[in-house]
This record gives structure tokens, C-alpha cells and sequence, in this order.
């Protein structure tokens, strides 16, 4: 938060009202040194004068203080940046605690704690593991501020799927369910509905645009829905491969390999470990070419994208996520975990030495520089 600057604000008001440090003596009851000394910086007005001040000037006393308790889109993104860019660099703990401080002094601002919230909860692996979860029942607290205080819906709604969040990394699985149950009911159409008011009104444009954006969002999902159903179906040969060769499917259909989504280098490495641990050393290894294809396109730095299909949505995305189109994560972690998910993986140790597998990596380790 940028710290109280009473003393510009009175000396830039007072020479836009073309007035002298005499008069606003004279209105104010005070000393023409005592003005002069607030329009210096070397004291501060009474706290009783500060409504008067600010009538007259005609200001908000937070406009005659300077201070602003909310940052705009743009600064919340540049924020979370450096954050983010502290985190590949620096301790876990010390960038906590600074994050920490930040939601205290940013403690009206709903949408830039939901923002650290957010940075919080994509480098909580950092922690380790004691740190994790003391840091993610830190997180809890700040969701629940936002869920007691905020007044916006969707402020609202995303503070209950974070908190949602949190309890499943906690291992908290009937926290998590008690908040998302009114939320599972039929789909309604909605935003259907609200393309064809926007075709009546004659916004042709705008309901292309979001028609557009409402099939990307569709697209996003089924395939994050599509992965967690092959994770659940590991044990199951043949129903697995249906849903990978669906989901697969889906990706070439969409062009979706460009589009910096978990779900879709995902869907790979899962059927990559999957293939490994059939010891089908085929399979595994036309998955991993996939998901080192699909993670090597990734924009640099990696940004949540459209495509040449879905070409009206990056707009979008950067106007309507807290973040715009920049990634949780700082973009050396995020390809420092392409890498690690195959060297790290004890799926894939037995084949780790293969001349194939080296050279798989030595492709990952070229897309990172």
C-alpha cells in the first residue's frame, strides 16, 4: 500500500484551487506555519481537521491521505509477478512472510487476496513439507476473510472453491464437499440464454465473441474432467484407453496443443505413466513424445493462451482472470516441472538411462533455454 501522503495531496490541491497557505489558514483556524509545515511533510494535521480539510478541497479524506486500499488489475498482475519471480529465487518462508504482509495491508482488497491466495497455493510445494501445511492453514484464513467480508458474487464464489482447494491439499475431503454442494446442479443453459438476448439486441459481435468463449471454457473442462476420469480408471486397461483415446481426440480436434493448460500435458504424462506401468514401452513412449510436443509449443514466457481456432478468447482471458494471461508460476518452475515429471517419476526410473528417454529430455532441457 503506498504510504500516507497528505502532505502532496494538500500542496498539489491548494495550487489547483489557486489559493494561498494564508487562506487556508484563515478557513482552517490554524497558523499559515502550520499549513506550511503540512504541505512539507515535516507534521500532519490534527485527525479532528481532516473532514474539513477535505471538504475543502472537495476530496474523500482517503483522496486528501493519498491512500488507496485497492490496487488496480494491472498492479495486482505486477505484484503477483515479482512474487512469483521471488519464489524460483528466494526461501519459501522469507517470500511467505512477505506475502503475508502484503494481505494485511491489502486487507479490504478482495481481489488481490484471492490473487495470493492463488500464488500461495501454486508454490505450496515449495514449502516443504512441514512448512506446506502450517503455510496452507495460513491460506485458509486468508480465504476465509474474503468469504466473511466480500460482497462481490464472484469474489464469493471463487474465495468457497479456494477454500475447497485447500482443504483437498489438506486432506480434508468432507471440508471440501460441505462447500461445494450447493454448488453441483444442473446445467441450465444460462449462457445460451444470454448469447440469444445479445442476437435480439442486434450485438452480433459480442455474441460471437462469447460464444467463442463459452465453447473454449466447455473445451477446458471436459478435457480436465476427461483426466481425472483416465487417473481414476488406472486399474482398468481398457476403459482407460477409450477415455485417453477420447481425450486425445479432443486435443487434435481443438488444436488445443498450444493452449498452456495442465489438463492437456496432462493427459500424456498420465498415459505415459499409465503405459509404464503396463511395461508397454510403445504406448509410453508415443505419450511422452505428445506431452514433450505439447510443452515444448508453449508460448515463452508461458501464458495461458488461445489458438487459431479459439482466436477471439485471449482478450478475454486477460480481461476477466484476476491474473489476465500470465501463469500461476513463475515460467523456469513451470518448465522445471515439465522435466522433473518424467526425471522424478518413479514410473519412469526403469527407463530412465533408454536412449530415447535421453533424448526426450535433452529435447525439454533445449525448450527451456
Amino acid at each position: 500500500m503506498n504510504g500516507i501522503q497528505v502532505h502532496r495531496q494538500l500542496l498539489k490541491k491548494r495550487k489547483e484551487k489557486k489559493v494561498t497557505q494564508t487562506e487556508v489558514a484563515q478557513f482552517m483556524g490554524v497558523s499559515k506555519a502550520s499549513v506550511s509545515k503540512w504541505e512539507k511533510g515535516n507534521s500532519l494535521p490534527d485527525i479532528t481537521l481532516l473532514p474539513k480539510l477535505a471538504t475543502y478541497y472537495n476530496l474523500s479524506i482517503d483522496e486528501l491521505l493519498g491512500y488507496s486500499p485497492h490496487l488496480t488489475p494491472q498492479g495486482i498482475r505486477e505484484r503477483y509477478e515479482k512474487f512469483a519471480q521471488r519464489f524460483a529465487q528466494e526461501e519459501f518462508q522469507e517470500v511467505f512472510l512477505d506475502v503475508q504482509a502484503e494481505a494485511k495491508e491489502y486487507y479490504a482488497d478482495f481481489a488481490y487476496l484471492l490473487a495470493l491466495l492463488q500464488l500461495l497455493l501454486n508454490h505450496s510445494d515449495l514449502a516443504g513439507e512441514k512448512g506446506r501445511e502450517w503455510s496452507l492453514q495460513e491460506c485458509l484464513q486468508i480465504a476465509q476473510r474474503v468469504q466473511d467480508e466480500a460482497t462481490q458474487l464472484n469474489h464469493l464464489k471463487q474465495a468457497n472453491t479456494m477454500q475447497a482447494i485447500i482443504h483437498m491439499a489438506l486432506n480434508q475431503p468432507d471440508e471440501a464437499l460441505d462447500l461445494l454442494e450447493e454448488t453441483q446442479v444442473p446445467y441450465a443453459g444460462a449462457d445460451l440464454i444470454y448469447i440469444q438476448a445479445l442476437l435480439t439486441k442486434g450485438e452480433q459481435a459480442r455474441a460471437e465473441k462469447l460464444t467463442q468463449v463459452f465453447a473454449f471454457q466447455s473445451v477446458i473442462t471436459l478435457l480436465a474432467q476427461l483426466l481425472m476420469a483416465m487417473q481414476q480408471l488406472l486399474s482398468s486397461p481398457e476403459r482407460f484407453k477409450q477415455t485417453y483415446q477420447k481425450a486425445d481426440a479432443l486435443v487434435q480436434l481443438f488444436q488445443m496443443d498450444p493452449v498452456a493448460t495442465n489438463s492437456v500435458a496432462g493427459i500424456y504424462h498420465t498415459a505415459a505413466v499409465h503405459y509404464a506401468a503396463q511395461s508397454n514401452p510403445t504406448e509410453m513412449y508415443t505419450a511422452l513424445d505428445r506431452y514433450v510436443e505439447v510443452v515444448k509449443n508453449y508460448p515463452d514466457p508461458v501464458k495461458l493462451t488461445g489458438n487459431d481456432f479459439f482466436d477471439q478468447v485471449d482478450e478475454w482471458l486477460e480481461d476477466s482472470l484476476i491474473l489476465g494471461q500470465q501463469t500461476p508460476r513463475e515460467t523456469s518452475l513451470v518448465r522445471k516441472s515439465f522435466e522433473e515429471s518424467i526425471t522424478q517419476h518413479p514410473a519412469f526410473e526403469p527407463f530412465i538411462q533408454d536412449k530415447q528417454m535421453q533424448k526426450l529430455l535433452h529435447t525439454l532441457n533445449s525448450r527451456k533455454d
